[in-house]
């Protein structure tokens, strides 16, 4: 039986879809657009997977369950990009590795819908460098977990 709760937030809540689109300019600008609100106070979550290969999943299961050579390659690609650079320069580096990196990139990602969040986070970032929090992989899967500045409980929206 569903139960209707009332959630208990300090800030109006929003989600927003992603486009269908490969484009990460046009994603990084959608997280500029976000970023207004961590100005006022808000917490812009962007959530994926910093390696989502479900095709590969069996194949790694089948090699001994260790995390195929692309998963821990990629995430030390992405971790060094997300914690090394900000800005247009962070952009400018994923889009290189969509051009430079692309077997990689989709070894890691055969559809880039699990990716596109971290470039909209990139975005909401601007110029601060991320932290990162968490890091691991498993099979044809791997978390990366950062943070880009700190949340400010005093100011509300």
């Amino acid at each position: 039986k569903r139960q209707d709760k009332e959630w208990d937030l300090d800030c109006p809540l929003v989600q927003v879809s992603l486009s269908a689109s490969d484009d990460f300019e046009f994603h990084h600008r959608l997280g500029e657009a976000l970023s207004k609100y961590r100005s006022l106070g808000g917490i812009v979550i962007c959530s994926g997977m910093t390696v989502h290969n479900l095709r590969d999943l069996g194949i790694a299961m089948d090699r001994g369950g260790k995390p195929l050579a692309y998963v821990s390659k990629f995430n030390d690609l992405l971790s060094s990009i997300i914690t090394g650079s900000n800005g247009e320069e962070r952009l400018t580096k994923l889009e290189n590795v969509q051009e430079n990196e692309r077997s990689l990139l989709y070894h890691a990602h055969p559809t880039l819908e699990h990716f596109m969040p971290v470039v909209v986070a990139a975005g909401a970032a601007s110029t601060e460098t991320g932290q990162e929090l968490y890091n691991n992989a498993s099979l044809s899967l791997g978390w990366g977990v950062y943070q880009f500045g700190e949340y400010n409980t005093q100011e509300k929206l």
